[in-house]
């Protein structure tokens, strides 16, 4: 598993998370429910209810509005103006 590096990736699946469960040095893909994904406004401001997809900026995620069948990674939950930061997404790679 490695980070997305390019826009609408048709491999990504979930993100990376440190939970309790994991040993130490592991890292699981959360592929369901909520989590903080970093997300880069620069491709456009991010809004509540807007798709998230994986953009060219390594490791984050970015609003869209038509992209490709397999390419979302879930719907924000929260807002982000401008920047690089992390918001809540559900997830539902899809």
């Amino acid at each position: 598993v490695e980070k997305c590096k390019e826009f609408f990736d048709p491999y990504v699946l979930g993100v990376a998370s440190k939970g309790k469960e994991c040993r130490e040095g592991e890292i699981y893909a959360k592929t369901t429910g909520i989590a903080y994904v970093k997300v880069d406004s620069s491709f456009g401001k991010i809004s509540k209810g807007d798709l998230i997809v994986t953009s060219s900026n390594y490791g984050y995620g970015m609003k869209d509005e038509n992209s490709p069948q397999g390419t979302v990674l879930g719907k924000a939950l929260e807002n982000l103006q401008e920047g690089n930061g992390k918001i809540k997404v559900l997830l539902h790679a899809k």
